[in-house]
């Protein structure tokens, strides 16, 4: 029988749809037919999904053979991918899978995240512009933060995908890492930071830095000890903890409590030209530092000692009231308030004598000269006579003459 015009329903017996993924290569054909030469559309179903099909529709005769009329192609819709899982959950990452639903390996996928369930905050760290093929990822994230993430497909043409169902986790905290440590007192430390471990932080877990054994939990950005030693190191390190569990633990943060204010000075030793103070160490252990102070006028002082032990010898001075106050520092070098100030005067050594002391007749007069005396801070030279009796009498100054000067007549 002679094939009618394709397709022409005035002498067509029915129809036939034909689809091919390698346009009638060799593959599967996929066809739908039908007698009802009035209609004009078919369907073609059991296809793949997100794949280019070819199509061809001929018009049937009396022995049911076609002849056809190419149609063109067009893809498939990809199925929407479902069953997306979290799977390992770290500080700064997490991985996702999900089902393909059947689509083809080379079906790319769209990855999107949201801070707030997708309400405000979206972003895409997978676009199909990276052309991610696979059904799984894992993400860059931050630590300690709530993240929702919802994924979709495209087909060849561009044609997307609904969303899947919405997945969520908490990724595990951050590194703490702003932690400073105050001392209130010589048996108490407090440590205080700034919650760098994320957003989704539920509390706070604090260890010895030693052997990490535990001390305690909180939920406020601080942490305190008590019942400690004086001028004493301890260190703690700490770790947030959120819905998923804890994060990283800090470096160890040491701190020192205060050191306690020396008491008791005294003189133990008053010479001439020096002194020994003393002082107690009041319950500082050793290696505690103390800072003597010294002045002249009981208002300025300066530091001529900075020391462990608890006493000091002061040598080489006099000639003025000398004033002491004693203070510790802790092992950070926060310094107590000063012990009382304890004054003393000291005479200091006598100064040598000019030599060389020569006498020269000047008329009625005699003139004096001397070679000066090689002691420094002299004021003056007091001039003594025996008055005629041949015993010089030094309870009685006879004249005086300025340190600069080395030489004196007589009236």
């Amino acid at each position: 029988a002679a094939l009618p015009a394709s397709p022409a329903s005035a002498s067509a017996e029915g129809y036939r749809l034909e689809a091919s993924s390698t346009n009638f290569g060799a593959d599967t054909i996929y066809s739908s037919a039908t007698v009802a030469v009035a209609l004009s559309t078919l369907t073609v179903s059991s296809l793949a999904q997100n794949t280019t099909y070819f199509f061809r529709v001929g018009s049937l005769n009396w022995a049911n053979a076609p002849n056809f009329t190419t149609l063109g192609s067009t893809a498939t819709l990809a199925a929407a991918p479902s069953g997306l899982t979290v799977g390992s959950v770290s500080s700064t990452s997490v991985s996702l899978s999900w089902s393909a639903n059947g689509n083809p390996n080379w079906t790319p996928y769209e990855l999107s995240l949201s801070t707030d369930d997708f309400q405000t905050s979206v972003s895409t760290p997978a676009t199909f512009a990276a052309n991610l093929t696979a059904s799984a990822t894992t993400l860059s994230l931050a630590g300690g933060t709530t993240y929702y993430f919802r994924v979709r497909a495209r087909n060849w043409a561009s044609s997307l995908t609904a969303f899947s169902a919405t997945a969520s986790t908490v990724t595990l905290p951050g590194l703490l890492t702003s932690i400073s440590t105050s001392a209130p007192s010589t048996t108490a430390l407090n440590w205080t930071w700034t919650n760098t471990a994320g957003p989704a932080v539920q509390s706070y877990s604090v260890y010895w830095a030693s052997n990490t054994a535990l001390l305690g939990t909180t939920g406020a950005t601080s942490f305190g000890l008590t019942a400690l030693s004086t001028n004493t190191a301890y260190g703690v390190r700490i770790g947030a903890v959120d819905a998923t569990g804890p994060g990283p633990l800090s470096a160890a943060v040491t701190g020192y409590t205060l050191a306690a204010p020396a008491t008791g000075t005294a003189f133990t030793a008053v010479y001439v030209a020096s002194v020994t103070v003393a002082w107690g160490a009041n319950g500082n252990p050793g290696g505690t530092v103390f800072e003597l102070h010294r002045s002249t006028d009981n208002l300025t002082f300066a530091l001529i000692s900075s020391q462990t032990a608890a006493s000091y010898a002061d040598l080489g001075i006099g000639n003025a009231t000398f004033y002491y106050k004693i203070r510790a520092k802790n092992g950070d070098g926060t310094p107590t308030v000063f012990d009382v100030t304890v004054s003393t005067f000291l005479s200091g050594f006598p100064p040598e004598p000019p030599s060389g002391l020569r006498g020269t007749p000047a008329g009625a007069s005699i003139q004096l000269s001397w070679t000066h005396s090689p002691s420094a801070g002299l004021l003056q030279y007091n001039v003594y006579w025996d008055a005629g009796t041949g015993a010089v009498n030094y309870a009685a100054t006879y004249s005086t003459v300025t340190a600069s000067t080395n030489s004196f007549t007589t009236p």
